[in-house]
């Protein structure tokens, strides 16, 4: 212990004299309670790995082999499981399973992207799975009994998204970019426009949203969306060059693009699609190569050629409940996705053999998609039920080529 601290004990006087405090005392005496919070270092655990499978049927020995089966093949289809990481604790009284496992991955980036897939998993309608990382378990046992209030967040009044339609004199809005400086005017029918508001270095690009809620700014770290008279910043959705956006019919949610990839559990997606009220991460995707259209542009040196293809990838049904995308070739199929949740349909693809297009119909959840000539097989359109995969309609055409 250094010097300083023996030079500065603490003497105290009382009725039998001055008391002098040892080097040990006076330490215990000192708070260190705020330095400890300020710089505590959470330390990894030998846990991170593991993830619990909860609300598993309770089963005897006798079907212990089949459900480990279910859980390697389907539910945790996309990854490796070692049988020897497997653990399904069990009643030492009864023999019987206790409704949960805990499962060891290779990388707590694998057993995170595990967590993500297994979880809500529908086994049947009773066992629906929630898998949880073992560690966030911990953490939620050790949550204090006794309930602290939060701080009520004081009020403040937004301003109205779509208040420009409160106009007197029902004009629309437009935006022009000059340079780096960007200004928005009210269009006037019979005398110049009004300028609305101005900003410089506002954005590399801009872009209005479908239903003119929304002003779209593109930028280097993402994208952004303002709204209100004064234009104030509403979200913002961090995707690296991000390029291209879509919006749902009703803009409940957003997919944007980038050509760089962002890599998520070591798996590179271009597409990810967004929840515009919160802004939260529903899902990202990859850009299947069915969907990339040829490219005569080669790449010059260590650049790549361009990749081509169709915008948008994805196709919302008209309430924003699903959204579809494609996957042409002779192993053609539909992947309908159900928000919020972002889930495939059923668990299940719809499959169409050599599909060319598809598209939702404006007011139901029916889907119409068709597929070219072959084989001495006509051109088919069919219109098919969404959830129930019911074919309402098909029609033979023949001599068609888009």
């Amino acid at each position: 212990m250094p010097s300083a601290v023996n030079s500065k004990l603490k003497a105290k006087s009382d009725s039998s004299g001055p008391v002098v405090q040892t080097e040990e005392e006076l330490l215990s005496s000192l708070d260190f309670s705020d330095i400890e919070r300020k710089y505590a270092v959470e330390l990894p655990t030998a846990f991170d790995t593991v993830v619990v499978v909860d609300n598993l049927p309770i089963i005897d020995e006798t079907k212990e082999e089949k459900l480990l089966n279910i859980i390697k093949t389907r539910v945790f289809k996309n990854f490796t499981i070692n049988s020897n990481n497997l653990y399904l604790p069990k009643d030492p009284a009864s023999g019987k399973t206790k409704g949960f496992m805990f499962i060891d991955f290779d990388t707590p980036e694998i057993a995170a992207r595990a967590v993500r897939e297994g979880n809500g998993h529908k086994m049947d309608k009773v066992h629906i799975l929630a898998v949880n990382m073992f560690d966030d378990i911990e953490l939620f046992t050790n949550v204090d009994d006794e309930f602290v209030e939060p701080e009520t967040e004081t009020f403040v009044e937004k301003e109205h998204l779509k208040g420009w339609l409160t106009d007197e004199k029902a004009r629309d809005q437009f935006v022009i970019m000059r340079g780096n400086d960007t200004g928005i005017y009210w269009n006037n029918k019979t005398e110049p426009p009004q300028l609305a508001h101005k900003r410089d270095g506002w954005a590399d690009m801009l872009a209005w949203s479908p239903l003119g809620t929304y002003l779209q700014t593109f930028h280097k770290q993402g994208a952004a969306l303002w709204g209100g008279a004064s234009f104030t910043q509403i979200k913002k959705f961090p995707h690296v060059n991000v390029k291209l956006t879509d919006f749902s019919p009703n803009e409940r949610y957003m997919i944007t693009w980038s050509n760089e990839p962002t890599i998520i559990d070591g798996q590179p997606y271009h597409m990810i699609v967004w929840d515009v009220l919160t802004g939260l991460q529903l899902r990202p995707f990859v850009l299947d190569p069915s969907q990339q259209l040829p490219s005569t542009n080669i790449g010059r040196g260590n650049r790549p050629a361009t990749v081509k293809f169709d915008w948008p990838v994805f196709k919302w049904s008209h309430d924003d409940k699903y959204v579809a995308k494609m996957v042409t070739g002779p192993e053609g199929l539909i992947q309908i996705y159900e928000t919020p949740e972002m889930g495939l349909l059923d668990k299940k693809s719809l499959k169409v053999e050599n599909i060319k297009d598809f598209s939702w119909m404006p007011n139901d959840h029916v889907l119409a998609y068709w597929t070219p000539e072959g084989d001495n097989i006509p051109a088919r359109i069919t219109l098919t039920k969404i959830p129930s995969r019911e074919t309402l309609r098909t029609k033979n055409l023949v001599n068609v080529i888009e």
